[in-house]
């Protein structure tokens, strides 16, 4: 300890510093509450469409490799019971026979069509070049793009289109239900997404007097074609890994109307089965999310750290001091501020898990997801560095997210 500063001196520094950081976590606990309370939920009792004439709606699903899950997804979309839509299957060069059982599909419900692509154009990633391919081939007009391992509620496409056309969107996504098996993914998934929608506040995401701030979700995408086209299709984000994130910022960028709900009831998705999968797969979403900025990154993990770490570690320190009778009005005040910081941050968690229809018991292992998380975004940092990916086996280098922007109109 310096000379000439006393031990009640820097207690009360101590006390002080982390007064500041309880006073930011509850700051993030009103803000949390009032985003939950200002976000749209669709849920199959929602307005569905009803009109006579139903615009025709080709949905697209992009299937790399998904022969565990593209039965379950495409039984779900030709159960719709929207009177006027078709399905695309667009094979990105599997090896599983996804392909096949899509054919298969097909046999049964004309609906259903299935393209193969062959190869990959350089400049490209895999996802953003399968859906591009699909739709210059459709006709809709509307373009539902939908991940090959989500399921849909049979009233789904009805509600959102209604939701969409009433709110005069030119992309409407949703928020799923995810659909959480083993340990790791009851783990970590829902902080994961949590902390990822605190990047992108709803309430912000559909302002539509702010143009900054754009946000889709690429496992539930459905676009008025005109918008589509408006902003250069997946041509314009061709080289992001998450096209979703880009094509909601050009989107909002042009004014075209943007409208992200939650929908927990109408669409179920996996997204990754083990651990390997999730650090690999949200770190990908991170880096995206964040235009791959390390400073940013950074700053979350610092945040983690203290508003969800540090009660765990002063917590335990303050029971050891008072079980050898050695606590004071210090070791109180901090344990107390610790247990206080703790509780706020659990009902925060606990209300964004109800939200997503996420089991309240797996708020036991959250120190765990933290701790994962931190893992997570410490990975990210290193991508932002060497700017390769590698994702359904395809390796992407040097292919950095930026800004985006619109394509050069080709000349008529």
């Amino acid at each position: 300890m310096p000379q000439g500063i006393s031990l009640a001196a820097w207690q009360w520094t101590i006390v002080s510093i982390y007064g500041v950081v309880l006073i930011g976590t509850i700051g993030r606990h009103i803000l949390c509450h009032a985003v939950i309370r200002r976000t749209t939920f669709l849920t199959p009792l929602s307005k569905a469409w009803t009109a006579a004439k139903a615009p025709k709606v080709s949905i697209i699903v992009p299937a790399k490799d998904e022969a565990a899950n593209i039965e379950v997804c495409l039984d779900s979309l030709l159960a719709q019971d929207y009177p006027n839509y078709e399905v695309i299957l667009v094979d990105d060069r599997s090896e599983d026979g996804t392909a096949e059982i899509g054919e298969a599909i097909g046999l049964r419900d004309a609906r259903l069509r299935v393209l193969r692509v062959q190869r990959l154009p350089e400049g490209w990633t895999g996802k953003t070049h399968a859906l591009h391919f699909a739709q210059e081939r459709v006709e809709g007009e509307w373009l539902l793009f939908v991940d090959a391992d989500a399921w849909l509620h049979p009233a789904c496409l009805s509600v959102v289109l209604r939701d969409a056309h009433d709110r005069d969107a030119g992309l409407a996504s949703v928020l799923p239900r995810m659909d959480m098996r083993s340990f790791w993914e009851k783990v970590v998934q829902p902080l994961a997404a949590t902390l990822l929608m605190t990047l992108f506040p709803l309430p912000r995401v559909n302002d539509r007097n702010r143009t900054d701030g754009g946000f889709a979700n690429g496992q539930f995408m459905l676009m008025r074609r005109t918008a589509y086209d408006a902003i250069g299709g997946h041509e314009s984000v061709k080289d992001k890994f998450c096209e979703d994130i880009n094509l909601g910022r050009l989107i909002k960028q042009q004014g075209l109307g943007l409208r992200v709900v939650l929908a927990p009831a109408l669409v179920r998705v996996r997204m990754y089965a083990s651990l390997r999968q999730i650090m690999r797969g949200w770190s990908r979403i991170f880096y995206a999310a964040t235009d791959a900025n390390p400073v940013l990154l950074t700053g979350f993990v610092v945040a983690l750290f203290l508003l969800s770490v540090l009660p765990y570690i002063i917590l335990p320190v303050c029971g050891i001091i008072a079980l050898a009778g050695a606590a004071g009005t210090f070791t109180a005040l901090i344990a107390t501020m610790a247990f206080a910081q703790e509780f706020l941050q659990t009902t925060v968690f606990a209300r964004a898990y109800l939200a997503g229809h996420t089991p309240l018991r797996l708020l036991a292992w959250r120190w765990l997801s933290t701790l994962t998380m931190i893992a997570v975004l410490v990975q990210t940092i290193r991508l932002c560095k060497t700017h390769k990916i590698v994702w359904r086996g395809t390796h992407y280098a040097s292919m950095r997210q930026g800004e985006t922007t619109l394509p050069a109109r080709r000349a008529a």
